[in-house]
């Protein structure tokens, strides 16, 4: 409802060839990741992967809105950490919205909804969309 396409990263994979900073920087570089959601637990390794992504990338780097969610789980000076760094906690993106926003349907049920990724076990991860249709 926003125009966008979600892209989503499974951080509990416990495999190091299959998740790790590199991979992640492939899949937001892959992707062109705009924006990036990221627990405050895993903010390092998003840091890891971003820093990888632009320096892998040649010039054509544009970061992304980099938002942080809080975990009052986790110690809370890895938050205060994140967003002295530049991060924006994901709380005050939310009131920095327009209450007014006028919500946009998709154009048509071919429309990509949320992009996917296989694991890479053999080579880098390939990609796949959900479209609007095949989520009905």
């Amino acid at each position: 409802m926003a125009g966008a396409v979600l892209n989503t990263v499974n951080v509990r994979l416990n495999a190091p060839t299959i998740l790790n900073a590199p991979t992640i920087a492939f899949l937001l570089g892959h992707s062109s990741s705009v924006v990036v959601m990221v627990d405050q637990e895993y903010f390092p390794l998003a840091e890891e992967a971003l820093k990888i992504w632009e320096e892998q990338s040649k010039g054509h780097y544009k970061p992304p809105l980099l938002i942080v969610i809080g975990d009052e789980n986790c110690d809370p000076g890895a938050l205060k950490s994140a967003l002295g760094r530049g991060a924006v906690e994901y709380e005050k993106f939310l009131e920095s919205g327009d209450p007014e926003y006028a919500w946009k349907p998709p154009e048509d049920e071919w429309q990509s909804i949320s992009l996917g990724y296989t694991s890479g076990t053999t080579a880098s991860p390939k990609g796949w969309f959900c479209i609007t249709v095949g989520l009905i």
